[in-house]
């Protein structure tokens, strides 16, 4: 890959259901980051903190709902704190399947957000081109 591809990476730090449906869905998507970007994959929330601690990532996606427990906590604080700092974290793929209402609901305060679980829509989002309009928390 070539040295000007920005750096990606992807948690995937779910148990084996939500690994083994996210490998059945979502390879092809990889695929296609994988050939604009360099990615690294953590699979687990120390290999993930260690990345992170290490390594300068343009993206953080987080592909399924492992962030969201508890014992993660650690980690959604350092990813917390890497967004506050400018850095770009995607929650995607089957994140929104999986993750439990009472986990997503202590996840967001810690990134300073005001949200909480509720309805799932199926939407196309599409980022806007500066912060100007819509400021970081």
């Amino acid at each position: 890959m070539a040295a000007s591809m920005v750096q990606v990476l992807y948690l995937r730090i779910g148990d084996d259901m939500q690994v083994s449906v996210f490998d059945d869905l979502y390879q092809g998507v990889l695929a296609k980051v994988a050939s604009v970007s360099t990615t690294q994959e953590a699979k687990s929330a120390a290999a993930a903190q260690s990345l992170l601690a290490t390594q300068s990532f343009k993206a953080v996606l987080i592909v399924d709902a492992g962030i969201a427990w508890p014992k993660n906590k650690p980690l959604q604080k350092q990813l917390a704190s890497y967004a506050q700092q400018g850095g770009t974290v995607i929650f995607c793929c089957i994140f929104s399947s999986f993750v439990r209402p009472l986990n997503m609901d202590s996840l967001w305060p810690i990134f300073g957000l005001p949200w909480k679980y509720g309805d799932y829509h199926r939407t196309t989002f599409v980022p806007q081109s500066t912060d100007e309009e819509c400021p970081r928390p």
